[in-house]
């Protein structure tokens, strides 16, 4: 069971933002404490979006070290595409 918030401001602005967004007071309650954390750094995915980005860095690093040749089919930003139709090949 959760608090028991005996606070009309905080009872008036839960219903405000409910209304606002169209959400139960519970919901919307919610997702500003989500907002909050996540403005303090606490409860984000921040971390494993920087670890996915460090690791995409690294896959193109490597990709544009390799020297052209048969294992790197994709030499250029037109290799991508079909010359005839455009599409992606």
């Amino acid at each position: 069971m959760g608090p028991n918030i005996k606070n009309e401001r905080a009872h008036g602005l839960a219903r405000q933002a409910a209304a606002a967004t169209g959400k139960s007071q519970t919901e919307a309650v919610e997702e500003a404490l989500i907002r909050l954390l996540a403005d303090y750094g606490i409860g984000s995915d921040e971390p494993q979006l920087a670890a996915r980005t460090a690791r995409v860095h690294s896959i193109v690093r490597a990709y544009v070290d390799t020297p052209p040749g048969p294992e790197r089919a994709v030499t250029d930003v037109d290799d991508l595409y079909d010359e005839h139709t455009g599409l992606p090949r």
